[in-house]
């Protein structure tokens, strides 16, 4: 078992609850379903805390969960951390609402791209 803590704050320009029915649909999951006492959907705002105790499957799950979640939002973050070995898996929704607003900067920008950034960091061990 694994000792992990996830949290999100993610703002939708239309229907929070569309979105994650619309997550829920694509994650080919029912992770969120276990914890269901971890969310709170509002009418344009979904918020996540938890810390349990589980497999890495359920942990994987969950950050495809999340990552669905912050696709279709405009604001906010998705956060996973593992207590041991010390990992921390952030995922930002995309900054631009359009595609035509997107400015090449030194190559770090296309049409390639597919979506917000995520970062999985490994903490050093001490």
């Amino acid at each position: 078992m694994v000792r992990w803590s996830g949290s999100a704050y993610l703002e939708f320009p239309h229907s929070a609850h569309l979105a994650f029915s619309r997550a829920s649909e694509l994650a080919e999951t029912d992770v969120h379903e276990q914890y269901a006492g971890a969310w709170a959907i509002e009418d344009h705002r979904i918020t996540f805390s938890l810390e349990v105790d589980t497999g890495r499957q359920e942990i994987e799950a969950m950050r495809r969960f999340l990552a669905l979640l912050a696709l279709q939002a405009t604001a906010g973050e998705a956060v996973i951390e593992i207590a041991f070995p010390a990992e921390r898996w952030v995922r930002h929704p995309a900054a631009l609402s359009s595609s035509s607003e997107i400015v090449p900067v030194d190559g770090f920008a296309s049409d390639d791209d597919d979506g917000p950034a995520s970062k999985t960091i490994r903490a050093a061990s001490s």
